[in-house]
């Protein structure tokens, strides 16, 4: 069977069609890129030291993939080993966006859900430029010292 131009043309802009049915028509152009790729600007990543109880601090980086709502956390422990060598862990996972903490309705909370052992990590953002880690009752933590992550540029 010989394929001319045309038919080819027509077939490819069928397969755009059903693209964009799959990726969603708002989601075209900025999350789906060519051959299923994402697009760049998709990816917002916070970074701080936050306290540690017996080392110098964690150098905390959480990277947000908002086309697929995933995240990256990796936590570097200062010189944490035995030999002063730093340790490095990190966890993936889904999160969800929640809308209003307290009186303000407008604030965000982001959600790490956290797989294997379940449970979840929730942070406060502050307008698009930091986030603050909140406790285990979502609570913000009462102390002097640093929770925030600043968004890298």
């Amino acid at each position: 069977m010989i394929l001319n131009s045309r038919y080819l043309i027509r077939t490819r802009a069928a397969r755009m069609l059903a693209f964009a049915a799959l990726c969603g028509a708002s989601q075209l152009l900025n999350a789906c890129g060519p051959a299923g790729q994402k697009s760049a600007g998709h990816e917002m990543v916070f970074e701080d030291t936050i306290p540690c109880a017996d080392c110098p601090g964690i150098i905390m980086q959480v990277s947000f993939d908002t086309a697929d709502h995933t995240y990256k956390r990796t936590m570097t422990y200062l010189e944490a080993t035995e030999d002063g060598k730093d340790a490095t862990f990190t966890t993936s996972g889904s999160y969800i966006i929640e809308k209003g903490y307290k009186e303000n309705k407008n604030a965000l909370l982001y959600v790490l859900q956290a797989p294997p052992s379940g449970g979840e990590q929730v942070f406060l953002a502050a307008g698009d430029s930091a986030i603050t880690a909140l406790d285990g009752n979502r609570e913000i933590i009462q102390s002097g010292l640093n929770f925030t992550l600043r968004k890298k540029e």
